[in-house]
C-alpha cells in the first residue's frame, strides 16, 4: 500500500527569490530614471525656448508690425489727436541709439502683447503727449528688447516717432522700484517717458526704471487721466487665462505620444519617428508659448 503524498507547506511560505526582488527594483529604478530624464529635458527645452528660440516670435512680430504702423501713422487714424489705439495695435517707433534699440511699441502690456515687442501702458498718455507715458518691455525673454536699459546714463537720448510726429526725450534717472515702494506707472505733471522692465532679470519681483524728460513740445491729445491698470497689465504677473490652453496642448501632446507608440509597434519605428517628430516640435512650441504667458510679462 502506497503512502499518502505530503505537501511541504514551508516551501509555499518562503519569500520570493532574491532575483525577483532585484528585477523589480531595477525596473522601478529604470522607470524613475526615465521620468527624471524626461522632466529635466522638458525643463531644459523650455528654458532654451524662453531665452533663445522665443526671439523668433519677437522678430517676426516686429516685421509684421512695421507696415501696420506705417499705415496707421502716414495720414492715418494715429495722426489724429484724439486717436485711442486698440489693444495690440502699434503706437510708436522707439529708438535708443546708445544701446541699439529700435522697436515698434504696441498698445498693452500683458504677457501676450509683450511677446511682440515693448508695450504702452493702457491709460497713460501716448508717447509724445503731455504727462507720464509708460512703456514696458521684456528684459530676458523674447529677444529682451529692454535688456540693456539699465546701463543708460543721464543725458542719453531716447527718440519716439508716432502718427503725430517725432519727439526727443533725455534720460534723467535710472533706478529700481521694489515691492512696497511707490510705483512709477501713475500720472505725472511732468512730460516724461518712463521705461520699465523686470528686476532681478530672471525673477521680476521689482522694476528697473528709466525716466526720460521730453525736450520737445508735446503733441496735442486728450487730457491725461489717472490710469487704472488691470493686474495682468502691470508687467509683474502673467496671464492666468493661459492655464486652460496649456492643459489642452498637454493633453494633445500625450495623445500624440500614445499614437506614436502604437504606430511604432504596428507599422514601423522609423516611419513613426519621421511622422511624429515635427508634430512633437509643433506641440512643444505651443506648450512653451502658453507656459511663457504664465510668467511675469517683463521677464
Amino acid at each position: 500500500m502506497e503512502e499518502p503524498t505530503t505537501i511541504d507547506l514551508t516551501a509555499l511560505e518562503q519569500p520570493p527569490a532574491p532575483e525577483a526582488h532585484a528585477r523589480t527594483g531595477r525596473r522601478v529604478r529604470r522607470i524613475m530614471g526615465i521620468a527624471a530624464v524626461g522632466v529635466a529635458a522638458f525643463i531644459g527645452l523650455f528654458l532654451l525656448y524662453l531665452f533663445g528660440a522665443s526671439r523668433i516670435t519677437e522678430i517676426r512680430s516686429q516685421r509684421l508690425l512695421l507696415p501696420e504702423f506705417r499705415s496707421l501713422t502716414q495720414q492715418g487714424p494715429a495722426s489724429v489727436p484724439n486717436w485711442q489705439p486698440a489693444p495690440g495695435q502699434p503706437v510708436a517707433l522707439l529708438s535708443i541709439p546708445s544701446i541699439g534699440v529700435q522697436q515698434i511699441v504696441v498698445e498693452g502690456t500683458s504677457a501676450s502683447e509683450l511677446t511682440r515687442g515693448p508695450g504702452h501702458y493702457p491709460g497713460s498718455p501716448l508717447p509724445g503727449r503731455a504727462g507720464n507715458s509708460v512703456i514696458a518691455g521684456r528684459r530676458s525673454a523674447f529677444g529682451g528688447p529692454f535688456h540693456s536699459i539699465g546701463i543708460l546714463q543721464p543725458g542719453d537720448t531716447v527718440e519716439v516717432a508716432t502718427g503725430q510726429g517725432a519727439f526727443t526725450y533725455t534720460v534723467a534717472s535710472v533706478g529700481s522700484v521694489m515691492p512696497g515702494q511707490a510705483d512709477v506707472i501713475g500720472g505725472s505733471t511732468t512730460n516724461q517717458l518712463t521705461l520699465v522692465t523686470s528686476t532681478p532679470a530672471y525673477r521680476a519681483s521689482g522694476r528697473l526704471v528709466v525716466v526720460a524728460k521730453l525736450t520737445t513740445a508735446p503733441a496735442p491729445g486728450p487730457a491725461a487721466i489717472a490710469p487704472v491698470v488691470p493686474q495682468d497689465q502691470t508687467g509683474l504677473t502673467g496671464e492666468p487665462g493661459a492655464a486652460a490652453p496649456l492643459l489642452f496642448w498637454l493633453e494633445v501632446l500625450a495623445a500624440a505620444g500614445v499614437a506614436g507608440v502604437w504606430y511604432s509597434r504596428r507599422i514601423s519605428p522609423r516611419a513613426a519617428r519621421l511622422l511624429m517628430t515635427p508634430i512633437a516640435v509643433a506641440l512643444l512650441w505651443a506648450i512653451f508659448a502658453m507656459m511663457a504667458r504664465l510668467l511675469p510679462a517683463t521677464l
